[in-house]
């Protein structure tokens, strides 16, 4: 067998993966949970024309992506299907776009296979390429920009026109679009200086379009939004922004923090898989130094590092969501250092053990993958179904704190099939609702329960510190006498039946 054909079927076989777990995904149709409810509400109650304007419920999200996202859900309406279609398409040409990426660096086929296995077999990205949320058009936005600038030469006709306009509709789809597009600039302007280029004003036009597009997004989307202090006190709470003094112990913490996230949140291999995606990550810096291929040291290293100094100065967090257009720039740089150690330890091996490595790396992720597949989050529409099939003329559905907007975008959508007049909402208004108070004030949640009357079905979706409200109502009841009637487990969604005796 044609070695060569052996390597490339490899590399088909595992896009092909990647696209059907996508797809399988998307036919799951899991359950929105609270932050896509939120903008779902958004985009299916609102016009073209009003989502241009500051969203309910402190929602930020890129114009294009809102636009389009709007598009979808007439084109597919009343369903998560069509809310849920774009993000499916962004992550499906990331992956093709990605490949472009590897072939335009890597010629050693197994690397390649190692980066797409990376890629196609990551349950983080195969998530989001199912969420109502912009994070994978961060990934579209990255990979468009990289495969760009690899695989085509900037004495190409047009070719600064083509990025500057690939750039410019970055910045209407994607948040993260001026970090991938000031590291391509930085990479171009050190590539002509590399081979004595005469294209440095072409380079300043494309970056003239881009900060005249920028600044119009801002001026008209940005500048003085009323959700930004609601979106910095909450990315506070979460502790996102990185601390400004070097000289403090926390400064240090953050940055260990927010690396283990990269290793053991973006990438889901397990604690021996992290550790050997850190030891790949450290043998591809090493190696790019060593051949001092700067460049792709600009490519990989500087979107972390100006993401890094953008939370310092609180303009834009840095959390697993946010940072997922960072996973092909984390496998490009292991990929370097596979390549490295490769070049090491595998130079003398014959072709049949080659052979064997290349199939090695996908069957070792894959397992990962399967584990945790089909991809669930808060599956509350399986307990609203429960209580659907099990409920009684007269019962009440009381519905608590986070469950609440999830539960409301499915009344919006008539998913429902329930006497709507019976159910009661407990959680207050979203633009004002408070986590902290919300967790600690268990006295007005025993007074809302307290107003019920007769059998009430409580719906909870147990996420933050809602475990805590569950386990207050179920001592509320004991001492009372009061046993659960039903109940009802589902992925991070339950349902408690009691009988109040009033």
């Amino acid at each position: 067998m044609n070695m060569n054909f052996f390597e490339k079927s490899i590399i088909r076989l595992i896009i092909l993966c990647g696209v059907l777990l996508a797809i399988i995904q998307y036919i799951y149709n899991r359950s929105l949970w609270l932050d896509e409810a939120y903008l779902s509400l958004n985009i299916i109650s609102k016009t073209h024309f009003e989502l241009l304007k500051p969203l309910d419920y402190i929602q930020v999200s890129p114009i294009l992506f809102l636009q389009i996202e709007k598009l979808f859900s007439v084109i597919i309406p009343i369903s998560e299907f069509g809310l849920r279609l774009f993000p499916l398409i962004c992550y499906l040409a990331s992956l093709f776009l990605f490949h472009r990426m590897v072939k335009a660096v890597f010629e050693n086929q197994y690397v390649i296979i190692f980066a797409l296995s990376l890629f196609a077999f990551n349950a983080t990205l195969i998530y989001f390429s199912n969420e109502v949320k912009q994070y994978i058009t961060d990934v579209l936005v990255l990979t468009s920009v990289y495969a760009f600038i690899l695989c085509k030469k900037q004495s190409d006709k047009n070719y600064h026109l083509q990025l500057g306009l690939i750039g410019a509709v970055g910045i209407f789809l994607s948040n993260v679009t001026p970090i991938v597009l000031f590291t391509a600039g930085v990479y171009l302007l050190y590539d002509i200086y590399r081979n004595k280029l005469k294209l440095f004003p072409m380079l300043i036009a494309t970056g003239g379009i881009w900060a005249c597009t920028f600044l119009v997004y801002y001026i008209l989307f940005i500048h003085n939004h009323p959700s930004r202090t609601g979106q910095i006190s909450e990315w506070l709470h979460y502790n996102s922004f990185l601390p400004s003094n070097p000289f403090k112990i926390e400064f240090y913490q953050f940055l260990w923090a927010k690396g283990s996230l990269i290793v053991f949140a973006l990438f889901k291999f397990g604690n021996k898989g992290g550790m050997a995606l850190v030891a790949l990550m450290f043998a591809g810096l090493i190696g790019l130094i060593r051949n001092k291929q700067t460049g792709f040291l600009i490519l990989t290293i500087l979107p972390v590092l100006l993401h890094l100094f953008l939370s310092a100065l609180r303009l834009y967090p840095f959390d697993l969501r946010l940072i997922l257009y960072l996973a092909p720039c984390v496998i490009m740089l292991s990929s370097f250092g596979f390549h490295y150690l490769f070049n090491i330890f595998f130079a003398l091996l014959k072709i049949e053990r080659l052979k064997v490595l290349g199939l090695a790396v996908p069957l070792v992720l894959i397992p990962f993958m399967v584990a945790r597949f089909p991809i669930k989050h808060i599956e509350i529409k399986k307990s609203i179904k429960f209580i659907e099939r099990h409920i009684q003329e007269g019962d009440k559905v009381f519905v608590n704190g986070f469950a609440g907007i999830p539960f409301q975008y499915y009344r919006e959508i008539s998913f429902l099939n329930m006497d709507t007049s019976n159910i009661i909402m407990g959680r207050k208004d979203p633009l004002t609702f408070n986590e902290d108070e919300y967790a600690s004030d268990n006295a007005a949640y025993e007074k809302e329960i307290g107003a019920l009357s007769g059998r009430v079905w409580f719906l909870f979706t147990p996420i933050a510190d809602e475990h805590e409200k569950m386990r207050f109502l179920k001592e509320h009841f004991k001492k009372r006498g009061k046993k659960i009637i039903k109940e009802f487990h589902a992925e991070e969604s339950e349902v408690l039946l009691y009988d109040t005796g009033i």
